[in-house]
């Protein structure tokens, strides 16, 4: 793929993916509610609705659809009513898990020349609310450039759309369960089950309920092809996911006056080596975060 083309699939994937409630500001003729993407110019039909961006090349169209078998069926009749004659061959159907009161989401990309510098790709959503038949699709076809430029809008109106009667679930006034020994046997039979499909050799975890530590310990080993167990105390390299939580620690220690920030690090930690010896002794401890 194009790099640029790319990184706008991604984007678009993520904002399916987007877990924060969007504002709504407008609603579809079917009663679909959505924010428009800021800057482009709107028109309206039936059942569709047309963005443009200002530079006029792109565009982002929402088709609504009472019916349709599947996806492909979706996108097909979409593509049908906003550009007869598309005959554009599809490279890629990546389908998408629920979200926000979407069900059977699936993004369709397909085949544009380098010379033409486009991307053409359909997003198509399926209503969990009213009668479960009714479908949304979003069109999207321009620049290369323009579509990168104009990302942040595009996102935006992907991920405010809310089929018509959703009501987003909240847990504002209920008591959350306590985690007994068989929720805490099945969270961790469901970490096993991921750990398989995953092929991952070894997983240290921990179950906190009520300020407490429920569970603490490790599931498979430590490295594939040794016996050595993962548990409880197994140190783990800082991944992108723990720098924040080792960044965090390091602070609290420097707060309780056992570190400081400008203290060269293998002071605080005699194992602490780079290659270079001279440029281990210049490294602080601020230097690691």
């Amino acid at each position: 793929l194009p790099v640029p083309e790319l990184e706008m699939r991604r984007l678009l994937i993520a904002s399916l993916m987007a877990a924060a409630f969007a504002a709504q500001a407008d609603t579809t003729p079917v009663g679909h509610s959505y924010s428009p993407p800021d800057t482009f110019s709107a028109s309206s039909g039936a059942a569709l609705l047309s963005f443009n961006a200002p530079e006029g090349d792109a565009s982002v169209i929402l088709v609504e659809l009472a019916a349709a078998r599947d996806a492909a069926d979706a996108v097909a009749q979409a593509w049908a009513q906003a550009s007869p004659g598309f005959k554009r061959t599809l490279r890629l159907a990546t389908p998408r898990p629920a979200r926000n009161g979407w069900v059977d989401q699936q993004v369709f990309d397909y085949e544009t020349s380098a010379d033409e510098k486009l991307v053409v790709q359909a997003v198509a959503r399926r209503a969990s609310t009213g009668d479960g038949k009714a479908w949304v699709v979003v069109l999207l076809q321009g620049s290369e450039a323009t579509l990168q430029k104009r990302s942040a809008p595009i996102g935006k109106f992907l991920s405010s759309l809310r089929p018509q009667g959703y009501a987003r679930e909240t847990f504002e006034g209920k008591t959350a369960h306590a985690l007994t020994p068989e929720r805490v046997a099945a969270l961790r039979a469901w970490v096993e089950d991921a750990m398989k499909q995953l092929d991952i050799p070894g997983v240290g975890l921990s179950f906190i309920d009520q300020r407490q530590v429920v569970w603490a310990g490790g599931i498979g080993v430590r490295e594939r092809g040794r016996p050595t167990p993962v548990d409880a105390d197994t140190l783990f390299m800082a991944g992108s996911n723990t720098k924040a939580m080792s960044t965090a620690l390091l602070a609290q220690a420097v707060d309780a006056g056992k570190l400081r920030w400008d203290q060269i690090a293998s002071q605080a930690y005699p194992a602490f080596r780079l290659g270079d010896p001279e440029l281990t002794q210049r490294i602080q401890v601020r230097h690691l975060v």
